[in-house]
């Protein structure tokens, strides 16, 4: 073997060790389409180097001699863009699990604001194929700000808003490397958060609480993330709400409900009803006119149950249907 395939067999490995593992993840995902291309550029032309051994370029365009035999390596060279062409594939998908690893192990929960967005759509054989940008800044923990473009599917463009507040996990080791995230799901996948779910025990602390200052942070302990408004606490990511009335005289709480869920993955047979017989409530139903109630209850407290069925604003279509448990004190009316 020459020196000059040697040479090349080793800047071919350097192609390889550099763009897979020396290039900071930050670098590579600020201009991922661009290294993605470098990377399978530089490899073609090591490799296609390493194997015909060129003595220089313009033997490309030499003819050659039909009764000299032509070298292995020549012939094959061509072949070598093939490497290259799955190269650039491999850099983009290796480089965005790189990307996820980093948020994994050193990624940090902040709170991001959305301050513009876009909608592209393109057609393409009579078909309309629309792709939906948001532009969220955040501050890092030292106080510099940074702006990501985050790609959302059509819900989650519709749902956003100018000045809406959107969770963003970015690296503590690279702050400008960050992912925004309105899923809990795929959230608690990069910090860990409350994950419980609400069950019966939780309305009746909240209940009998003469603190009402002290519920945002009790619910935010159970699960990931409830804001107040006056008397109502919600949490939008999971479809939850809970009303405490004055007086701490009844606490209604409202869930997805007929299957839906409340978060990815939790079925309605997992919610706040599945938990009542095995606590000891008993049920009982009540008819009143062509309706009837449902209700559980024991010595103690009252839940009763209903069925709430609303549309959906003007750009969306539907119904969105929700149970409504309502828990007060046994012999108090509702």
């Amino acid at each position: 073997m020459s020196l000059r395939r040697i040479i090349w067999c080793s800047i071919t490995l350097f192609v390889l060790i550099f763009f897979l593992a020396i290039i900071p993840v930050d670098v590579f995902e600020a201009y991922p389409l661009l290294f993605g291309f470098l990377g399978g550029i530089l490899l073609f032309i090591s490799l296609a180097q390493a194997v015909a051994d060129f003595d220089s370029i313009y033997e490309l365009f030499e003819k050659l001699d039909p009764k000299q035999p032509t070298p292995v390596g020549r012939q094959i060279f061509p072949y070598t863009i093939v490497p290259g062409i799955i190269f650039i594939f491999v850099l983009v998908i290796y480089q965005s699990n790189r990307k996820k690893e980093e948020l994994i192990v050193f990624g940090q929960l902040t709170k991001g604001i959305v301050v513009n967005g876009s909608s592209t759509t393109t057609t393409r054989r009579f078909q309309s194929n629309t792709t939906y940008d948001l532009i969220v800044t955040y501050n890092d923990s030292a106080g510099h700000q940074h702006n990501i473009h985050q790609n959302v599917n059509g819900a989650e463009f519709r749902d956003a808003y100018k000045g809406a507040k959107i969770d963003v996990v970015y690296s503590k080791r690279h702050p400008a490397l960050a992912e925004a995230i309105s899923s809990v799901d795929e959230l608690a996948k990069y910090t860990k958060i409350p994950n419980s779910r609400i069950n019966i025990d939780n309305l009746i602390a909240i209940l009998e609480s003469t603190r009402q200052d002290t519920i945002v942070n009790y619910l935010n302990t159970l699960n990931y993330q409830w804001v107040k408004n006056e008397q109502i606490y919600t949490n939008e990511k999971r479809g939850l709400a809970i009303k405490v009335f004055p007086g701490n005289s009844e606490v209604a709480y409202v869930e997805p409900g007929l299957g839906l869920t409340s978060t990815v993955g939790d079925k309605k047979d997992d919610g706040l009803e599945a938990g009542l017989a095995s606590r000891g409530y008993k049920k009982k139903a009540v008819t009143d006119g062509d309706k009837t109630h449902e209700f559980y209850y024991n010595d103690k407290y009252t839940i009763s149950k209903e069925l709430k069925m609303s549309s959906h604003d003007e750009n969306q279509i539907g119904l969105s249907v929700n149970m409504v448990y309502r828990v007060f004190r046994s012999g108090e009316n509702p």
